[in-house]
């Protein structure tokens, strides 16, 4: 999720200028995680017991999701390909940003009493929809 050209907006700035130094400081070299923080840092865990529906992970090397669940049904997965960790780590639940880590540091954690479901995949339908480019239900 890690872009430098991501361009931070004045609003996000004074947004960033209220987290800790320490963390305010990362914004130029991973501005897009930095404001992602900043809009969330006041957000409240998720409630014990919380079952979300949705859960996205991100680094900082792909693009695209590496993990995507919708209902406990996997529907994306691109395996990390190299032997060192990614320099980034967001998870988003609902929507909403649950956790961050940058270089291996944790800089957000609203995870709270978030239950992250077992994944119930039809390994064949996963593998058909991957093939053909659609999503099987």
């Amino acid at each position: 999720m890690s872009d430098n050209s991501y361009r931070i907006s004045e609003t996000d700035r004074k947004r960033i200028l209220r987290l800790p130094p320490d963390i305010a400081a990362l914004a130029n070299r991973y501005p897009s995680e930095i404001v992602n923080v900043s809009d969330s840092w006041d957000n409240k865990p998720f409630p014990e017991g919380y079952v979300p529906q949705s859960i996205e992970v991100y680094t900082a090397e792909i693009e695209n999701a590496v993990i995507s669940i919708w209902d406990n049904v996997l529907l994306g997965y691109i395996p990390y390909q190299t032997e060192s960790n990614p320099s980034s780590l967001t998870l988003i639940l609902d929507a909403d940003f649950a956790y961050i880590e940058i270089e291996g540091r944790e800089i957000l954690n609203h995870i709270g009493g978030a239950v992250i479901p077992e994944i119930n995949t039809d390994i064949s339908g996963l593998l058909q929809s991957i093939i053909l480019g659609k999503n099987n239900d």
